[in-house]
């Protein structure tokens, strides 16, 4: 559509690789699943605002970043990233009573999707306006991040915050070693992912001294990368659903608890 119309700012692959395809994911994500408070309203505030909250929290604090290195810089946005997510997802479900472990893969998995999104639109926007503009460069920015998205931002979430909901206990989120090893497992694998251009072209300088083959490793290696949650997503899905932190014990006598999950006297 850009390339027949020259619109280089409302086209087709940018709504395609920028908000349609994360949609669909999360639509696949809560596709079957009976978690108890995952009403509406909160899947689309996970992904709008939470997505929204995320993205402006790193985009502040990796601004201090800007003046390293570009390694540096690649190495360290991942924990600013996958931080600002669980903690844009923490703050929004915090009166969230059903929490386990695949209700917080779920909630996690939005938050990372809308986060995507919103990546993805300002990388389009820069592309779009940017000196120089390439109709192509913008599509297979755009169109990339769309297939990528799946098993980077979205999956990364997901697995953290399915961490983040199995150690919550009495209502409240703790910085337990389940929890804290997620979001440094899952940093580790955003640094590895931003950071295999490099990886790549040295590998493949002290192999061969050439570069023939450098989108192949860059792509396998890659492809690696994504192994190690999709087999947390395998053991997550396997497992019997436990009981949720707001079963664990009886409510409290007197308190407010809502039958859609929401804890109403903590609001």
């Amino acid at each position: 559509m850009l390339l027949a119309t020259g619109d280089r700012y409302v086209t087709g692959a940018v709504v395609l690789g920028t908000f349609v395809v994360p949609l669909a994911f999360c639509f696949k994500l809560v596709e079957g699943e009976d978690l108890p408070g995952t009403e509406l309203q909160l899947l689309v505030r996970l992904f709008v605002f939470g997505g929204v909250l995320g993205f402006l929290a790193s985009a502040f604090l990796e601004h201090p970043l800007g003046s390293q290195p570009a390694v540096v810089f690649d190495g360290w946005v991942g924990l600013v990233e996958e931080t600002s997510k669980l903690a844009a997802l923490a703050f929004m479900t915090r009166n969230f009573v059903g929490r386990t472990p695949r209700s917080g893969f779920v909630l996690g998995g939005l938050v990372g999707f809308g986060f995507a999104a919103f990546e993805s639109a300002g990388y389009a926007v820069a592309s779009a306006v940017g000196p120089g503009t390439d109709s192509h460069v913008l599509i297979d920015t755009v169109l990339t991040r769309a297939v990528t998205a799946p098993f980077t931002h979205g999956l990364w979430s997901a697995v953290a915050g399915a961490a983040l909901f199995a150690s919550s206990r009495n209502g409240r989120f703790r910085p337990a070693p389940l929890a804290l090893a997620a979001l440094a497992g899952v940093a580790v694998l955003h640094a590895g992912w931003d950071l295999m251009p490099y990886l790549a072209a040295h590998l493949e300088y002290w192999s061969t001294g050439t570069d023939a083959h450098l989108k192949a490793l860059y792509e396998t290696g890659q492809a690696i990368l994504c192994l190690p949650p999709l087999y947390v997503v395998y053991r997550l899905r396997r497992r019997p659903a436990p009981a949720a932190d707001g079963e664990r014990e009886s409510a409290p006598s007197g308190s407010l608890v809502s039958a859609g999950g929401i804890d109403r006297s903590a609001a």
